[in-house]
């Protein structure tokens, strides 16, 4: 300290802690840590990895955390004894029909049940929260997916991603959209997933891939309200 060096207090260190989403020991660390935390990530839209290095603290603070809730997962299957659910993808090459239809038959859910979902504890669920926690329940319990929210991620940066695995998964959608907004995001990951793709949906995109899953998602999601 008597050579003009200054350091952070420890409060300070903690808020740089949260900001950047590294615990506090990080910073008493003597070499950094190799920061390869999501193999995955560069595939994503089949971009290279510096086209990463833009993104914002916020979304990879997310996407960690979203990683490490899969890893207690997974932990806890297996101290449960419990098998681990493997992900079924579609080589085929269907057509929008032919996709809906699978998804379908995957979440085993009729159009009839799917419009019940319209009224909850004898009221009209307007803002369709119902849909929303129903889908993610039901894609989490017949495909093993897990589905997350974020929390601080701007709207025009990311409205949905998805991670793939051949074991367990990972939707994260954004929680600032709206209700219908994450139903849409849920059903366009879903069927990148369904491709075998780990992808970032932003606002922009109008790539080949991104509209048949916008596609796909449309079909399926009108078919409940016709």
């Amino acid at each position: 300290m008597g050579n003009g060096e200054k350091y952070p207090t420890w409060n300070q260190l903690r808020q740089v802690s949260n900001k950047y989403g590294v615990p506090t020991a990080f910073f008493f660390m003597q070499t950094a840590p190799n920061f390869d935390f999501l193999p995955n990530l560069i595939n994503f839209r089949k971009l290279d990895a510096n086209s990463y290095n833009n993104k914002s603290p916020e979304l990879i603070k997310e996407i960690r955390k979203s990683e490490k809730r899969r890893e207690n997962y997974l932990d806890l299957l297996f101290e449960l004894h419990e098998p681990i659910p493997k992900f079924e993808t579609i080589n085929d090459s269907p057509s929008k029909k032919q996709f809906v239809k699978y998804i379908r038959e995957k979440l085993d859910v009729s159009l009839d049940e799917q419009k019940s979902w319209i009224r909850k504890n004898n009221s009209t669920d307007k803002n369709h929260y119902n849909f929303l926690n129903k889908w993610k329940e039901i894609i989490t319990e017949k495909m093993g997916i897990l589905v997350f929210e974020s929390e601080a991620v701007v709207l025009k940066e990311m409205r949905g991603l998805c991670i793939f695995y051949d074991e367990v998964s990972i939707i994260l959608l954004n929680g600032k959209d709206t209700t219908n907004g994450r139903i849409f995001s849920l059903f366009h990951e879903l069927t990148h997933l369904l491709l075998g793709e780990s992808a970032i949906c932003e606002n922009n995109e109008l790539s080949d891939e991104e509209i048949f899953c916008n596609a796909v998602a449309g079909e399926f999601l009108v078919q409940g309200m016709i």
